[in-house]
């Protein structure tokens, strides 16, 4: 029942296609996801982070917390909180292992954790996250994409400018403290629903907070997204255009910078929300 849904979900899943996340396995402990690295969404030093496995992560934990049911529901992720190691790897492949933490029926959510590494070992992330059930069509297949829709293809290399260009996220404004940034859902982002994939949506989170703290850097210094606990409020669809993130200085520290940020609708709605925490290398 796991591989047959799994499967079906997978085969809908826009962002996982753009991604190339695959599925590995999965038992009544555990379930496994892979994909290869994608060097034009690694950042300025070539670490590898939600940018470029925010789907994985989302598939394999978004999975975890019903993997050890008689039944697979059909289930979306409603919040996650990673914790990242910084590490850097020049490992060709990444693999995303989940494991159930806790069923709530009364609810109708499940918790789940999942761990991120590369092919030779290292840990990139470890998350939980809270999935619901959720009774919703599914698109039929994957929405036909020309090599144009997708930015992230075999030969995109870190030429193309980073994250925040293969994401289409442009900043708009920088004043006291406040970073605003705009972006339009594409194609290649979408669900199996028809909106924007989870682990998109923390993947552009993840870029905008990464964004609005470069400045907090002094010359020489480096830093990276140490830690971020994001809520999908709503997934947006293509319908809704354009986007807008902003991203608030909350406090900063001889090491620790947190950030706040917001995406939200053209008319001011709130899709998502997150909570970011940039370590100062």
């Amino acid at each position: 029942m796991q591989d047959s849904a799994t499967s079906a979900l997978l085969s809908r899943d826009a962002a996982a296609a753009a991604m190339g996340v695959r599925y590995v396995r999965s038992d009544h402990g555990s379930v496994s996801f892979a994909q290869n690295t994608i060097l034009s969404l690694a950042d300025d030093v070539g670490r590898f982070g939600l940018p470029m496995f925010g789907v994985l992560l989302d598939c394999t934990v978004g999975s975890a917390g019903y993997c050890a049911s008689e039944t697979q529901p059909i289930a979306v992720v409603a919040s996650m909180t990673i914790a990242l190691t910084g590490a850097t790897s020049h490992s060709a492949e990444l693999v995303a292992d989940g494991w159930p933490v806790h069923v709530d029926d009364t609810t109708g959510t499940a918790l789940g954790r999942a761990e991120v590494r590369t092919g030779d070992g290292v840990v990139l992330a470890t998350a939980t996250a809270r999935a619901a059930k959720v009774e919703r069509s599914m698109i039929d297949g994957i929405p036909a994409l020309s090599p144009a829709d997708l930015p992230l293809g075999p030969t995109a290399t870190t030429d193309s400018g980073g994250p925040a260009d293969v994401y289409g996220l442009t900043v708009v404004d920088r004043s006291a403290g406040t970073t605003t940034a705009s972006v339009e859902p594409e194609s290649w982002m979408l669900n199996p629903f028809g909106s924007v994939q989870g682990g998109v949506l923390v993947g552009l989170m993840a870029t905008a907070t990464e964004v609005a703290a470069r400045p907090l850097a002094e010359r020489g210094q480096g830093f990276y997204l140490a830690d971020i606990g994001v809520d999908l409020i709503r997934s947006p669809a293509l319908s809704m255009g354009e986007l807008i993130i902003e991203t608030t200085l909350v406090r900063r520290g001889r090491r620790f910078c947190l950030l706040d940020s917001e995406l939200r609708t053209a008319d001011g709605k709130t899709l998502v929300r997150s909570h970011g925490t940039i370590l100062l290398t």
